[in-house]
């Protein structure tokens, strides 16, 4: 059945079968659903832009970087359009589109998205939250080569940070 609750149980699937590092089948699991999703609802919702970036999380963790950033831009692209540059969901696939910059070693581009990501989770979320310390670790990542004190001080303040919220 072609259908948007089969979407999203096949969503719900790769969501499971990432966390059990079934990468093959987490991977069939999103693009089902994205096949459905866009065929039922078209190209452009926030449903289709989620299973873009699980799809862009999946194939980074294959070591696939080409296609995930393929896949984490067309994320970020319609989440901007959507809820704005500015928003929860765009700094989160542009967090993971930085990652598979720095994983590929292009340290600038992943520093301005991951700078850029930080920027937007803390005018969201203050100062410390999760997603805050998140975005520090990673920044440090891009930086640790070039700005090794300015990483650092990030890696602090990232514990600080998952300190206070996860104790």
């Amino acid at each position: 059945p072609r259908s948007l609750q089969v979407a999203t149980a096949s969503k719900n699937l790769g969501l499971l079968l990432e966390k059990l590092h079934r990468m093959d089948e987490s991977e069939a699991s999103f693009r089902h659903a994205l096949e459905l999703q866009v065929e039922l609802e078209g190209e452009r919702t926030d449903e289709v832009a989620k299973i873009h970036n699980s799809l862009g999380s999946v194939l980074r963790a294959t070591g696939r970087l080409q296609e995930a950033e393929e896949e984490l831009r067309l994320a970020f692209d319609i989440r901007c359009e959507l809820a704005g540059e500015w928003s929860a969901s765009a700094a989160e696939s542009l967090s993971q589109w930085g990652v598979v910059d720095l994983m590929a070693s292009r340290f600038a581009l992943a520093e301005e998205k991951l700078r850029r990501a930080l920027a937007i989770r803390e005018g969201l979320l203050g100062e410390y939250s999760a997603d805050v310390g998140f975005s520090c670790t990673n920044l440090a990542r891009a930086l640790l080569g070039n700005r090794p004190e300015e990483a650092l001080a990030l890696r602090r303040r990232a514990l600080r940070i998952h300190r206070g919220v996860f104790g």
